[in-house]
């Protein structure tokens, strides 16, 4: 996507991924040597687009520089700790967030070029088949080419726990985590009362319970949809969970939220 839409704006950029086994010993020390043999590669450019720089110790002292300097700075990322609130920490109100989601269904629609103007009954048809299709595979843009499907998602929802928030989170007990994830996850949308997950998967305490939701939230498993209400004390309360997407829930090993209508 940004490659898209930087090179549709015609500005001259340079590109550097870092999830890159030949960057796997680097530290902030070599990024001035990198941005100068970037300079080599494409010449004069004023739009950095780096992927995965969280790789990188202190990036963000090298990003604050560059963007003193007037430097436009895209970055890109999966893993929890650049999607945290500690990215806004690191660059000081000086950045601007997107998130990308998964398709919505309008637009796993446009990818599998399906009509939705559903005017004929050919059109309806090809649209209920395409909306059921995608109540079980979810709007994962990698997902409607992958023959695979179950393997892919068991495997991006084993690193999110074990790589973005285990590790970044140095969760104590991981096996309580992973319950309780896999629980919201089967059981969306479930409301998440925080005495109930500690007693139900042996916590020390509801605060802790709270805190494994959290982390699930910031990761993008899990997104919570608190009570429409005028008064605040009811929309703090019994927040619903919801899966990000419902690939999530159905395509997991032993998931057993196919047929939740919820």
């Amino acid at each position: 996507m940004c490659f898209n839409v930087i090179k549709k704006s015609d500005e001259k950029f340079a590109y550097v991924n870092f999830d890159d086994e030949r960057f796997a010993e680097i530290s902030s020390a070599d990024l001035n040597s990198i941005l100068e043999c970037l300079y080599k590669v494409y010449g004069d450019f004023n739009h950095l687009f780096i992927d995965e720089i969280q790789n990188v110790d202190e990036w963000f002292l090298f990003i604050n520089r560059l963007l003193r300097t007037g430097m436009h700075v895209l970055i890109t990322g999966s893993n929890a700790k650049l999607l945290s609130g500690e990215l806004a920490t690191h660059l000081t109100g000086r950045h601007m967030k997107i998130e990308l989601f998964p398709f919505s269904f309008y637009e796993y629609c446009e990818c599998q070029k399906i009509s939705t103007a559903h005017g004929t009954t050919k059109e309806k048809g090809l649209l209920r088949a395409a909306f059921d299709n995608y109540l079980h595979d979810g709007g994962f843009p990698e997902l409607s080419n992958e023959k695979r499907k179950q393997t892919y998602i068991n495997t991006l929802v084993d690193s999110i726990l074990k790589k973005d928030i285990e590790k970044r989170y140095a969760v104590r007990y991981k096996a309580a985590f992973e319950n309780i994830t896999n629980h919201l996850l089967n059981n969306a949308p479930a409301k998440t009362n925080y005495s109930d997950l500690q007693t139900q998967f042996g916590l020390r305490s509801d605060h802790t319970a709270e805190n494994y939701v959290n982390y699930t939230k910031n990761a993008y498993l899990i997104c919570g949809l608190p009570k429409y209400s005028s008064k605040s004390k009811i929309r703090i309360r019994d927040e619903k969970a919801y899966a990000v997407d419902v690939a999530l829930m159905n395509n997991r090993e032993n998931a057993l939220a196919g047929e939740n209508p919820g």
